[in-house]
C-alpha cells in the first residue's frame, strides 16, 4: 500500500504482524504509486522511482527521472523488461538492467500545462494518456509511433487507460471513449458516465 510519503507491506499469509514501513517521499503529503509484477515491487512518488524488496521493503534501486524532481503523481508500468513512469506532462523508461542508465523521456498530452500521466503497457505496447489525448510510444526509447485527441477540452485532466488488445479505451472527464488500434485516425465512439450534471474522473 502506498499513502503520505510512504510504502507498506504485509505478508498475506499474516495480517495480524506488523506491516513494513519506507519512505518514498520526505514530503509526506506525496501520493505514492506502487506496482507489483513479475515476482518485483516498484514505488513512483515526485518524479521518483524505487524498486523495493517485497518481504522487507529495503530500497534496492532508484532511479530520479528529472534532473530536479518535483511534487507530484508519478505513475508506473512495465512489460517485464523495462520500468516505464508518467509524470507532469512527460513519460520515461528505462531498462530494468540497468537502473543507472538515463531514462528516455516523451512529451504527452497537450502543449499547455504538466498534466498527470497514466501508462498502459500490454501486449508489447505502450500507452500514454493525459489531458485528453493518449499516445502509442515505443518501449525501447520513447519514439511517439501514434498520437490523437479524445477529450477537445481544455485543461482535460487525468486520462485514464485500459485495452483489449484491440481497441485502446480512455476514461476523461466523465466520458468513456473507445477505438480501433488499427486505425488511429478512425472517429472513436465515446458515451458518458456518471451523474448527468458532473464530469469526474473516470477509470
Amino acid at each position: 500500500a502506498g499513502a503520505r510519503g510512504y510504502a507498506y507491506g504485509i505478508s498475506l499469509s499474516d495480517w495480524n504482524a506488523k506491516p513494513w514501513k519506507r519512505e518514498i517521499s520526505s514530503f509526506h503529503s506525496s501520493e505514492v504509486s506502487l506496482l507489483a509484477a513479475g515476482g518485483r515491487l516498484f514505488a513512483g512518488a515526485n518524479e521518483w522511482v524505487y524498486e523495493l524488496d517485497p518481504a522487507r521493503g529495503t530500497i534496492l534501486n532508484q532511479q530520479h527521472l528529472t534532473e530536479v524532481p518535483k511534487l507530484g503523481q508519478t505513475s508506473l508500468a512495465t512489460d517485464g523488461t523495462h520500468l516505464f513512469a508518467g509524470a507532469r506532462g512527460y513519460a520515461y523508461g528505462f531498462s530494468l538492467s540497468d537502473w543507472n542508465a538515463k531514462p528516455w523521456t516523451a512529451g504527452v498530452g497537450g502543449t499547455v500545462g504538466l498534466p498527470d500521466v497514466s501508462l498502459l503497457a500490454a501486449g508489447g505496447r505502450l500507452f500514454a494518456g493525459a489531458d485528453g489525448y493518449v499516445s502509442e510510444l515505443r518501449p525501447s526509447d520513447g519514439g511517439r509511433l501514434q498520437h490523437r485527441l479524445l477529450a477537445q477540452v481544455p485543461n482535460a485532466g487525468r486520462t485514464s487507460l485500459a485495452t483489449d488488445g484491440t481497441h485502446l479505451f480512455a476514461g476523461v472527464l466523465g466520458y468513456a471513449y473507445g477505438f480501433s488500434l488499427s486505425d488511429w485516425n478512425a472517429r472513436a465512439w465515446w458515451t458518458k458516465v456518471g451523474g448527468a450534471f458532473s464530469y469526474p474522473e473516470v477509470t
